[in-house]
């Protein structure tokens, strides 16, 4: 029968391009029932599983392609409603089965396999119109990933892996769900380590969709202290050690010189690690810089001013997102050499993003040829500073991003500054934060412009933390405007009001209610009681009226 179903395979290999006529029927009802009775008894035959009947396989799991891609909805109206129930019922049965097959072999058979995953393509195409198809594949979907392992390890680098590499790609990476995927994420991590591009690609892929969501839960098991810093700060939360140790090695020669695998692969590593500083806490990202070092840091900053051609790097005025914005499937439209160029870019944006402060100050005043160190700030300058500081600005513009009515952040994108005002009683705590031109190879200013109910020195105190944070633990410009809003915010929660005036900063001097009447336990400022002193002409509490004993807030 495998004879006929080829020369059938043939016969309803339909051009799609071409008109067919509305009453036109490729084959009687009749036959095309009593075809697929007969092919569905092959499954069950003894002879299924030996090695003479896989090229049956294929020809079968063709004629079920050609049939739903090629005649199902075009020309088949005059079949039995049930007819197109049974063929997909066949090819889930047969593509479970022949999966199943290929995963149990010690060399995986590779036109199997392609044929078994192109059946897999079509089927899901119409999981719509296949009933039960989401519980029916589920183990067909953790076999095809399992297979997708088996072949990363293949060392040969031919077409026909190619094409099953395109294959993998497509499924895993547009069809498969993500929560099928996560529980192989530790495993994604391994395919870091091939030499196969197209499988680098790809493990890159997969671990960029996955990082975000292993990140986001991180961070709530962080906040919910099943994770808490140890005595030393560190939290115990670590980067992947594949990553690490990829990104210890630098390359030693400029990439034109290297193997584009080589290459693909230490510069993949550091995008997957700048994955993982997206939405974290200050902790975490604590922790992670101090897995990476200041010297792996340096050294690879080093690579990629020491490989991008500086002094004639232009981007296209059209392309606005060409330093942020990288695209693993940038190499569908850019060849080898483009694209490993607007990967060093956005892995030096990402660096300066998420890592940036004492490290990239570091690292640029420890530059010692005077000429390129200028080269480097004028293209840090006209490349990288207005993308991070257009972030930066538009993230504090969001009204909601610290949810607190009496506290505004005020932007000034002319001249780059933040300024932070508090409101107390309608009185106003003011501080300003500028970003110099050449962010982060400068360090951050952050000034007082007005205070209230505080003396000088705590004043000062609050200014020098909230520059220590961004300048010196690497804290973002939000994390130092939170730290100190937290500052204002416990320096005044433990002030009731002054019973006299209902304020906690007094109109005139600013002050905060210092004195309490040892009776009544009742707050007063200096000034507001003095006035009523006066103004009542005895020294008693203006509440309880009890003889009054000058008692200090504490």
């Amino acid at each position: 029968g495998m004879q006929e179903l080829l020369i059938l395979n043939a016969f309803i290999n339909v051009d799609l391009n071409t008109h067919i006529p509305d009453n036109f029927t490729m084959i009687s009802p009749q036959r095309c029932l009593n075809l697929l009775s007969t092919i569905s008894t092959w499954l069950d035959s003894e002879v299924t599983y030996e090695e003479g009947f896989k090229p049956v396989r294929i020809v079968m799991m063709q004629f079920i392609q050609r049939y739903i891609d090629g005649i199902y909805y075009v020309c088949d109206s005059n079949y039995p409603s049930d007819f197109i129930t049974k063929v997909f019922d066949l090819g889930a049965k047969l593509l479970s089965e022949t999966i199943n097959l290929v995963n149990s072999e010690d060399q995986v058979p590779l036109d199997l396999l392609s044929w078994s995953l192109k059946l897999y393509i079509i089927l899901n195409k119409y999981r719509r119109d296949i009933e039960n198809w989401d519980d029916e594949c589920s183990d067909t979907e953790a076999e095809i990933i399992e297979l997708f392992f088996k072949v990363s390890k293949i060392s040969d680098i031919n077409q026909p892996i190619e094409i099953v590499c395109s294959q993998f790609s497509h499924i895993l990476t547009e069809l498969v769900e993500s929560k099928t995927l996560a529980k192989n994420y530790q495993k994604f991590y391994s395919l870091m380590e091939s030499k196969n591009i197209q499988i680098l690609r790809l493990g890159c892929t997969l671990l960029h969709q996955l990082i975000p969501e292993v990140q986001d839960n991180l961070v709530v098991e962080f906040t919910l202290s099943k994770k808490k810093a140890d005595e030393k700060g560190n939290s115990g939360i670590h980067l992947p050690l594949v990553l690490l140790h990829i990104s210890s090695s630098p390359l030693t020669d400029y990439i034109e010189f290297e193997e584009p695998w080589k290459v693909y692969q230490y510069l993949w590593a550091w995008y997957l690690i700048m994955d993982h500083f997206k939405n974290i806490t200050q902790q975490m990202r604590q922790d992670y810089i101090s897995d990476l070092g200041e010297e792996r840091i340096c050294l690879f900053l080093n690579f990629i001013f020491g490989d991008l051609d500086i002094n004639r790097f232009k981007v296209h005025e059209d392309d606005k997102t060409y330093v942020k914005n990288y695209d693993l499937k940038d190499n569908s439209s850019l060849n080898y050499e483009e694209e490993t160029k607007k990967l060093l870019v956005n892995l030096a944006y990402e660096i300066m993003n998420n890592i940036g402060g004492t490290f990239a100050q570091n690292w640029f005043n420890s530059i010692k040829d005077k000429q390129f160190q200028q080269s480097v700030e004028k293209f840090i300058i006209r490349f990288i500073s207005p993308e991070l500081i257009n972030d930066i600005l538009s993230t504090l513009s969001d009204k909601n991003v610290l949810e607190d009515p009496e506290f505004k952040i005020n932007i000034n994108r002319k001249t780059n500054e933040i300024k932070c005002l508090y409101n107390i009683d309608e009185q106003k705590m003011e501080i300003s934060i500028l970003l110099p031109s050449n962010f982060p190879l400068s360090q951050i200013t952050v000034n007082g412009i007005s205070r209230v109910g505080v003396d000088e020195k705590k004043w000062k105190s609050w200014i020098m933390s909230a520059q220590y944070v961004i300048n010196f633990q690497n804290g973002t410009i939000l994390d130092s405007i939170k730290h100190f809003k937290d500052n204002v915010t416990a320096n005044f929660e433990n002030y009731e009001d002054c019973a006299i005036c209902y304020s906690i900063l007094n109109a005139v001097d600013h002050s905060t209610p210092n004195k309490v009447c040892p009776t009544c336990k009742h707050n007063f400022h200096s000034a507001c009681l003095y006035r009523w002193f006066k103004s009542s002409g005895s020294s008693t509490c203006p509440l309880c009226r009890s003889k009054f004993q000058f008692k200090k807030h504490s």
